[in-house]
């Protein structure tokens, strides 16, 4: 069972939720990294920083501070995330720690270590009673790399179980402005699949965690959106990516170009965007 905090609580998560709400994706710099924090709500509208919700944050070194109201509008609780970046091997150890004068969680979240562009989600509050929920998103990278906004689900994803398989059916790829290749004959099913575009290379898509891959993809209804630097892309296919109804987070790789693989389609399909596609274990 997975568990959510309540300013001084501990409860049970429910199930699948709609997203109601979004606070503005922010992005700062908390010494030399670089986070870029959205908030997330089910149960709550927080668009509009509804009740001051969405809370207030600074930045003082490697460490963030998060605070949020209560109903006079006093800061009441909060948390500090302190941020430990490792040159030697580009990642980030991730701690979360009690605010100094505030209400903070019974139970501190684990700390974490992840790679240069991965994600980190820490669940503010669950009121399993009302079904309000609020979390905190975050994305780490160094000085130099690229890290987008969250893609925004109808749903609160969800981490698939071990074992699960995805499925890329007639798969047609799109940017936020170009048109990047589609395959209508061809489909690929495994625990990792992955797409060729002669304009993007070669990305890998995996329901569970693997060496290299990072969690910038969501899977929801007939799609895939996932993020790679600060550019958005929407992956449209014909069935759900995963079977099971839901929204899911996925893990992504997007290798360095490479030469076209090689498949039942020709040089001049992949030059004209035909996608190549495949699987691996």
């Amino acid at each position: 069972m997975k568990w959510r905090c309540l300013l001084m609580l501990c409860a049970p998560a429910s199930g699948l939720a709609a997203v109601n709400g979004v606070c503005n994706a922010t992005g700062l710099y908390a010494g030399e990294t670089h986070v870029v924090l959205t908030v997330l709500s089910s149960g709550v509208d927080i668009s509009r920083d509804y009740r001051g919700l969405c809370g207030t944050h600074t930045a003082e070194g490697n460490v963030i501070h998060r605070a949020f109201p209560d109903t006079s509008g006093k800061p009441a609780f909060g948390y500090d995330l302190h941020i430990a970046p490792d040159a030697a091997t580009h990642t980030f150890r991730i701690a979360v720690q009690p605010a100094h004068g505030l209400a903070t969680f019974t139970k501190l979240p684990a700390p974490v270590t992840i790679g240069d562009g991965d994600r980190v989600d820490i669940p503010v509050l669950a009121n399993p009673k009302t079904g309000v929920r609020i979390i905190d998103s975050y994305a780490f990278a160094w000085r130099g790399t690229g890290v987008a906004t969250l893609p925004m689900p109808r749903e609160f994803p969800a981490y698939a179980p071990a074992g699960t398989l995805l499925r890329l059916e007639q798969p047609h790829l799109r940017s936020e402005t170009s048109d990047l290749g589609d395959n209508p004959q061809f489909g690929a099913s495994g625990p990792v699949v992955w797409i060729y575009s002669r304009w993007l290379g070669k990305v890998s898509f995996s329901a569970t965690p693997r060496p290299g891959f990072r969690r910038q993809a969501i899977a929801e209804r007939s799609a895939i959106r996932f993020t790679d630097g600060v550019e958005h892309y929407r992956l449209e296919l014909h069935d759900p990516a995963v079977a099971n109804a839901g929204t899911w987070w996925l893990w992504v790789k997007h290798d360095a170009p490479s030469p076209a693989p090689a498949g039942p389609w020709t040089a001049e399909e992949l030059h004209r965007g035909t996608l190549a596609l495949g699987a691996e274990r």
